[in-house]
């Protein structure tokens, strides 16, 4: 009988020891589930904080840093060009294969001491003079709109904005030129030809190409029409430069599409 309690009481101690090691191996799994949990979470935020930093950087260096190096450089530039010299300034979306904005090339049209007027190299976007087919002048149309806002607040940073003086006839920051400007300002109709950019192409420019069948593509002409300033008059027809170059003042009417915008900003070229 003795023996029999014993060995019920040694089945129960072991019983017990058996119950205490498996909550004891629950704990312990449990608090390494949990120590996993938080070094799982703790690995996502560092992950999480690297990308911040690495997205604030790239954004720092995009809005600031780079501008800033860009300006000093272009105005380097901009101090040793003559009139007819091409040289860089702004930013603006060119094509579809960068990502981003790219440099703009402009060519120099005109210097008076250190103050110079750049006409962009190249069409870099299309757009219609005005949208509705009303009578309308240069101080009251849509294209003015879009190059003193959106294209001059995409195009130019804070530093290139502060050496950007106001066009002496028509008061813009951001203008086109006259058809008096268009005419004098170079030396022949071949020089007037316009290439535009693929993004401007991606806007709807007219590209004269080989193979239409338009009557102009007969003159192998590679180039696209222009809008000019109109004057205060009110008028449902814009200025323009043809594909060949040549200025016509009663072509186009104002809400016509597929014209490309050839920009025009006068800068100081050095303090």
């Amino acid at each position: 009988m003795l023996h029999f309690v014993n060995n019920v009481m040694i089945a129960s101690i072991h019983k017990y020891a058996e119950m205490e090691d498996r909550k004891l191996s629950e704990y312990e799994r449990r608090l390494y589930e949990e120590e996993k949990l938080r070094k799982r979470r703790k690995c996502i935020l560092c992950i999480l904080l690297v990308g911040v930093v690495l997205g604030t950087g790239r954004k720092i260096y995009s809005l600031w840093i780079r501008p800033y190096f860009e300006y000093k450089k272009e105005v380097e530039g901009l101090s040793q060009v003559q009139v007819g010299d091409t040289v860089k300034f702004g930013r603006y979306n060119t094509n579809f294969i960068n990502v981003g904005t790219e440099q703009l090339e402009w060519i120099v049209l005109q210097k008076e001491g250190n103050v110079l007027m750049l006409i962009t190299k190249e069409g870099i976007a299309g757009s219609v003079y005005h949208h509705k087919h009303e009578q309308i002048q240069w101080e009251d149309s849509d294209i003015r709109a879009f190059l003193n806002d959106t294209l001059y607040n995409d195009v130019f940073s804070k530093y290139e904005q502060e050496i950007i003086l106001d066009n002496p006839e028509s008061g813009d920051r951001l203008s086109l030129l006259s058809e008096a400007e268009a005419d004098s300002l170079f030396c022949d109709d071949t020089s007037r030809q316009l290439a535009v950019t693929d993004v401007a192409k991606g806007d709807g420019v007219n590209v004269n190409l080989v193979g239409k069948t338009n009557y102009w593509d007969l003159k192998d002409y590679h180039s696209s029409w222009w809008w000019l300033r109109g004057n205060n008059q009110r008028s449902k027809i814009a200025p323009i430069v043809t594909e060949d170059g040549s200025i016509l003042v009663d072509k186009k009417y104002v809400n016509k599409p597929n014209g490309a915008v050839r920009p025009v900003v006068w800068v100081v070229g050095w303090h």
